[in-house]
């Protein structure tokens, strides 16, 4: 069986694997995390070799009676479900189930040739098996029949989840649960955390440790408002090493669209369209940008969860979901400032044009008037 975990970056996926590894499913399953980033593979076999270390660092103690098997480069995968075999043998009451973190990078290395399509077939066998199947458990950013690559339909249908923003009580409960009897927020306080990280866990969890190291500081306990702002103006001159991160994975357009829109958006609870951020483009800046680009971008940054459209009448527009978004962006990258960052090409306007003219009569006015 595989179930799938998708989100995009610091959204909680890989710490539902951490809570599995620490046996969160109880003590009749052995859960084996598999970290593909830090994994270095040259070939398939040394994929296997790996995985099986892994397993076996789980077992602590239990594995006096398992070898691992040496992987040679003829037909490593077939090794593997042997050492499987094997271990389901000797640990007939644990159910092993492997935890892969970024599933994409196995893709990476079929493309590049260190991996096979041995590999899913034997993960398939190994799902699929009537006696003690293997369970696996994927997280990565997009769903596996997202990918577009053949490879993954070797693989059973997956439990598909996407993880994402919590909803308005959960997020309210990371926000004071943890600090219970030793903070006191305001109510005021509270709404206002939940507006600017919209749920979002790691958001959230950034805000309230930076607003707790503040008052700690200040040697109170009573989060209010006012604290909360001083806290926040922090956070929009450091950014969180992630914002910096997905800002520059943004396209020129996607960050133009985020530029106008904190321009627009004065205050949190507004929304707006594209039509008024064309208009805005037009009129105060010199770069060529056109309503069905805008609207591109917006649809995009919506599906990367940096916008959210109006709920109850998509016309009216759309706004930042999380407002500490809105505020750093206003701040830090305004429309000038993507500009120079990515090179954005510049016209001249007419009376930029008009301006040259005149200054240019007015040097040969001059100069005839010396002469």
């Amino acid at each position: 069986m595989l179930f799938v975990f998708c989100g995009e970056r610091r959204s909680g996926k890989t710490s539902i694997l951490f809570q599995i590894r620490d046996g969160r499913l109880g003590p009749d399953f052995l859960p084996v995390l598999i970290d593909m980033q830090a994994m270095a593979i040259e070939t398939e076999a040394n994929f296997f070799a790996n995985i099986t270390k892994e397993v076996m660092r789980s077992l602590h103690d239990r594995c006096e009676d398992l070898e691992p098997p040496h992987y040679d480069l003829a037909n490593p995968s077939a090794t593997f479900a042997e050492f499987v075999d094997e271990l389901s043998s000797l640990h007939p009451d644990k159910r092993l189930v492997l935890l892969f973190d970024e599933y994409e990078l196995m893709e990476d290395k079929v493309n590049g040739g260190q991996l096979s399509e041995d590999v899913f077939r034997i993960f398939s066998h190994l799902m699929e098996r009537q006696t003690k199947p293997v369970f696996f458990v994927f997280t990565g950013s997009q769903h596996l029949d997202e990918r577009g690559h053949h490879v993954w339909s070797i693989l059973a249908k997956s439990h598909f989840k996407r993880i994402s923003f919590l909803d308005r009580s959960d997020a309210l409960n990371l926000i004071t649960r943890p600090v219970q009897g030793r903070v006191d927020y305001t109510e005021e306080t509270v709404e206002k955390i939940y507006r600017l990280a919209a749920g979002q866990p790691f958001y959230t969890q950034w805000i309230c440790q930076n607003l707790v190291d503040y008052l700690n500081e200040h040697h109170t306990n009573v989060a209010n408002v006012e604290d909360l702002s001083s806290v926040t103006k922090g956070l929009i001159n450091n950014p969180a090493p992630e914002m910096t991160r997905l800002w520059g994975d943004l396209k020129t357009d996607e960050m133009l669209t985020l530029a106008l829109l904190a321009e627009v958006l004065e205050q949190e609870s507004e929304f707006t369209t594209s039509q008024t951020l064309l208009r805005l483009a037009q009129r105060s800046y010199p770069i060529s940008i056109d309503l069905p680009r805008i609207a591109t971008a917006s649809e995009a940054l919506i599906r990367n969860e940096l916008l959210l459209r109006h709920p109850d009448d998509p016309r009216k527009g759309y706004q930042f979901r999380m407002d500490i978004w809105r505020l750093w962006v206003r701040r830090s990258h305004s429309v000038w400032q993507v500009i120079q960052e990515r090179g954005v090409p510049t016209r001249k306007r007419w009376y930029q044009r008009v301006a040259v003219r005149i200054a240019a009569m007015a040097i040969v006015s001059l100069v005839l008037a010396w002469g």
